[in-house]
C-alpha cells in the first residue's frame, strides 16, 4: 500500500511511480511521456503556491 501524501497529486505521483516500477507491461516511451507529463504538473503546481 502507497504511503497517502499531503495533496491528493502527491498520493497520484507515489501510486503511479510504484505503479511503473512494478509494470514491465509499460513501453519506456510511454513511461517517459508520463513521467514528463507528470513533472510538468507538479512544476506548475509550484509555480502556483509561490
Amino acid at each position: 500500500m502507497a504511503a497517502v501524501a499531503e495533496t491528493p497529486l502527491q498520493t497520484a505521483e507515489v501510486y503511479f511511480r510504484q505503479a511503473v516500477q512494478h509494470s514491465d507491461a509499460v513501453p519506456d516511451g510511454f513511461r517517459a511521456q508520463m513521467l514528463f507529463n507528470l513533472g510538468d504538473v507538479l512544476y506548475r503546481q509550484q509555480r502556483i503556491k509561490s
